[in-house]
């Protein structure tokens, strides 16, 4: 028992601006039995969610070898009663497991202590502060199957929907923002021109200035091929396309193993039509065949004289349309290798092609998907 410590996190999640409580504690034998004690702070609610990670010391470092969460009533529930769940990426009852690392931050990109973690909507644990790193906690589930990560505190969430490979690690970031600490401009492009970017995150874009557009949130990437992409639409095939007015990301990210199908949607076609007459160029990050989801990108200038028209950019007027524009040199007929295209069709609403139209091809990468794209415009 010398070797075993435990973690104990509390907080109070309807306390706004309430900060997590922690303590690492040694365990005491007492005539047989085994006991930890520690006085918290009162709370100011009576609603508390807790959670215990129990680790080994042996080897010098802090070894989790298991996790215990709940929610407590205080004034009805003094003891907490929970199972226990065993994080080691090893068959365990027969089933694979999965890991996940999750960074809980605010839109500075700043860890946030004492947020809530839920998968599957089962509370798995409360973001740390001072012991461990800041806004970080990892869990593990079940490979191979749909699970809903969720961060919570003072009202403000996000969440994320991904199916983790086997005995693989996925990191990943859930941002908690609200619209008032959200940086506002025009595009991505200009907020990155004027010095206001922060890092690819969520902005607030009024994209006609003084104009009767209302402002609306969306994915900004500021690091990719010079940065300053507005995400306008995430398309998933099989998945009929909608308008959500605000999107909350990227489908992927180049390099990521997780694709988020539930960011399927566009943003609202006077919003896209105001973009498109202030930008000069696409990009496109796609699925490729036999790599899912393992995304590349294609840059394009928007249409020129050079690259003839199928489908037409000015036509483009709402990104509701299977094949959203189409270029070829000769003939319209997806032959030849001589197209570029975003959307081939009714029956293909997630493909986007991208084939030897040098004239509209801006970066040299060519890229075919299949099963989903992000579209963004600069």
């Amino acid at each position: 028992m010398e070797n075993l410590k435990l973690l104990v996190r509390i907080t109070d999640g309807d306390d706004v601006g309430a900060a997590v409580q922690e303590a690492v504690l040694d365990v005491q034998e007492v005539n047989g039995q085994y006991f930890v004690e520690h006085i918290f702070d009162e709370t100011t609610n009576n609603d508390i969610a807790t959670y215990i990670e129990f680790r080994d010391m042996s080897s010098g470092t802090a070894e989790t070898i298991a996790t215990c969460s709940d929610s407590v009533t205080v004034l009805t529930v003094n003891t907490m009663a929970c199972g226990i769940g065993i994080p080691k990426d090893y068959i365990v009852g027969g089933n694979l497991l999965a890991t996940l690392a999750v960074n809980v931050l605010d839109y500075n990109k700043v860890a946030v202590p004492g947020a809530s973690v839920f998968v599957d909507g089962i509370l798995k644990g409360v973001t740390g502060s001072n012991f461990g790193t800041d806004g970080f906690i990892k869990t593990h589930v079940k490979a191979g199957e749909e699970h809903t990560i969720r961060a919570e505190k003072d009202g403000l969430e996000d969440s994320r929907t991904l199916t983790p490979g086997a005995l693989g690690i996925h990191n990943f970031d859930l941002i908690l923002a609200d619209q008032g600490s959200i940086v506002t401009g025009m595009t991505c492009k200009s907020i990155l021109d004027a010095g206001g970017s922060v890092g690819s995150g969520l902005y607030t874009l009024d994209v006609d200035g003084a104009g009767p557009l209302d402002s609306f949130t969306t994915w900004c990437d500021m690091e990719t091929n010079g940065g300053g992409w507005t995400l306008v639409q995430n398309r998933v095939k099989g998945t009929p396309m909608s308008v959500k007015g605000n999107l909350t990301g990227p489908l992927f990210t180049n390099g990521t193993t997780d694709f988020f199908s539930d960011r399927e949607g566009a943003i609202t076609d006077a919003h896209w039509n105001a973009l498109r007459s202030i930008s000069n160029d696409i990009q496109v990050f796609s699925v490729v065949p036999g790599n899912i989801p393992d995304p590349q990108y294609t840059t394009i200038e928007i249409l020129t004289s050079s690259a003839p028209a199928c489908n037409s950019w000015e036509d483009a007027v709402s990104l509701l349309e299977p094949k959203l524009v189409h270029y070829e040199v000769s003939g319209c007929n997806f032959q030849n290798g001589d197209y570029t295209s975003i959307g081939t069709g009714a029956t293909n609403i997630g493909t986007v092609t991208t084939n030897v139209s040098s004239a509209w091809i801006t970066n040299g990468i060519y890229a075919t998907g299949d099963e989903a794209l992000s579209l963004y415009l600069r």
